[in-house]
């Protein structure tokens, strides 16, 4: 309604009638309105997604903990990932112990935006790692 945002709609192909109460806005081209632009598509993975290496492990089930924690950044999948990690946990407790996955753990945790919550029981599978200084300082 407002001149500025006349303004801005002609910018964009768009023409304005009306007083400053009601304003109708409808575009010059309507043909351009349902046009799709043309768009390269990249490759699967983007700068948001972790490298196949760091998922990379001997242990199948060292990267299942890291595939459930990745479903847990997404809400739709976050019972899904949060019940898995449960059952890892019950099947092999020693995982959750293991300082390289919890290395691993933090930079997922670093790189993914996770849920305050979801962040404190991920912290709290691993409260019992024990770290000693060869292993950070391999990790670095």
């Amino acid at each position: 309604r407002t001149s500025s945002g006349r303004d801005e709609l002609l910018k964009h192909g768009w023409s304005c009638q009306g007083d400053s109460y009601s304003n109708i806005a409808v575009p010059r081209d309507p043909t351009l309105l349902l046009r799709v632009p043309e768009y390269e598509f990249g490759s699967v993975a983007d700068e948001n997604s972790l490298p196949m290496s760091f998922m990379a492990h001997d242990d199948p089930d060292f990267t299942a903990v890291l595939s459930a924690m990745h479903k847990m950044c997404n809400q739709v999948s976050l019972s899904d990932g949060r019940s898995e990690l449960i059952r890892l946990k019950t099947v092999r407790p020693e995982l959750f112990r293991s300082p390289s996955l919890c290395l691993k753990v933090w930079k997922m945790l670093d790189h993914y935006r996770f849920k305050l919550q979801v962040r404190r029981n991920i912290s709290d599978l691993f409260s019992l790692v024990e770290f000693n200084t060869a292993e950070l300082d391999a990790a670095a």
